[in-house]
């Protein structure tokens, strides 16, 4: 008799266990939406009369700095697209860093402040401009990518690609990817649409050409299993902390 009830509560007891492991992975399963921040930067320069794409090297670095003192991870934009297709949870608190267009100032305050706090971030890069007045040389997107920046791109020449012709969108979505794979030895896998600016037959192309991912400047903090991986949401940063943390939080919309 002893023994049926001892066995009789390993039963029990396992019927149990099992129910609380199901509820766990159901919680999971039913969990739809998760914050992840993608942070969206132009100018790291001292801010301009009416330029809003402008934050000041001395706000970046406060900027940075909340980040590390309120316990968030930074990751790569590798890391968010991976979890994404995989539908794998990121760790509380995950955020991401991108810049567009590929400023001079990015690399000369922009990197410097990166390194300080030991972050990583996607640099979006429009291929016609390197290596002009103002913005960075192949010898300056090669040291990101020795200090472990990602790369992306951003077209050869900036235009809103919602208004070119397929044949003009190919060639800007497929020959600015090819010039920095071939001068970076690395793969281009992520892109930002210039201006925001995107059609139906842009996202077509995109996946055509080898991208994996693109991002948006639509403002969002939320992300979803299954979403768009084409169409991701942004945060676009002013020049100022309070509307930073904010933003952050998913406590503000623009």
């Amino acid at each position: 008799m002893k023994q049926i009830l001892i066995l009789l509560l390993v039963v029990f007891l396992s019927l149990f266990l099992k129910n609380i492991v199901s509820a766990k992975e159901i919680k999971i399963d039913q969990k739809k939406y998760f914050t992840v921040p993608i942070l969206m930067y132009h100018h790291i320069a001292k801010r301009q009369i009416h330029d809003p794409y402008s934050v000041s090297p001395d706000v970046f670095d406060q900027q940075m700095n909340w980040l590390k003192m309120n316990n968030y991870q930074v990751i790569t934009y590798a890391d968010f697209n991976i979890a994404m297709i995989n539908k794998k949870l990121l760790p509380p608190k995950s955020v991401v860093i991108s810049f567009d267009d590929g400023d001079v100032d990015q690399y000369s305050a922009a990197l410097p402040i990166l390194k300080k706090y030991n972050y990583s971030a996607i640099f979006f890069i429009t291929t016609n401009y390197i290596g002009h007045k103002q913005w960075m040389d192949w010898k300056m997107l090669k040291e990101l990518v020795v200090n472990k920046m990602e790369i992306g791109g951003h077209t050869k020449s900036h235009p809103n690609l919602a208004k070119l012709s397929s044949e003009s969108q190919k060639r800007e979505l497929v020959n600015s990817k090819a010039v920095l794979e071939k001068n970076l030895n690395i793969k281009i896998d992520y892109f930002a649409f210039p201006g925001g600016a995107y059609s139906s037959t842009t996202v077509r192309l995109l996946k055509e050409s080898g991208y994996m991912s693109a991002v948006t400047t639509r403002h969002g903090v939320k992300h979803e299993f299954g979403e768009n991986l084409f169409l991701v949401s942004r945060i676009h940063i002013d020049d100022d902390l309070a509307s930073f943390t904010q933003f952050v939080k998913g406590a503000r919309l623009n």
